[in-house]
């Protein structure tokens, strides 16, 4: 997975500070396993993730996201529970 090799060289070049993933491109990753009628809505639910106030009720947010859309979109919400820690 090139995320993981990204993560790890920049560990190692760059020793004491954290990768964080781009909101932007990460939500266009996760969009783009969504159905066209349905990218709207679900981005607009997706997108409040990144809206909430502190992390801890994000974490929360996107738990119920998950659960709610797992076996309706299992792709996307893999993408989006493989990545979600490196985008807060």
């Amino acid at each position: 997975m090139p995320i993981k090799g990204l993560t790890n060289a920049i560990k190692e070049s760059f020793v004491g500070f954290a990768w964080q993933r781009c909101k932007v491109h990460f939500m266009r990753n996760i969009l783009a396993r969504i159905p066209g009628k349905d990218k709207a809505a679900f981005g607009a639910r997706l997108k409040q993730i990144w809206l909430q106030p502190d992390i801890d009720t994000a974490r929360h947010y996107a738990e119920n996201l998950l659960d709610e859309y797992e076996n309706r979109y299992p792709e996307a919400m893999q993408s989006l529970e493989d990545g979600l820690e490196y985008s807060l």
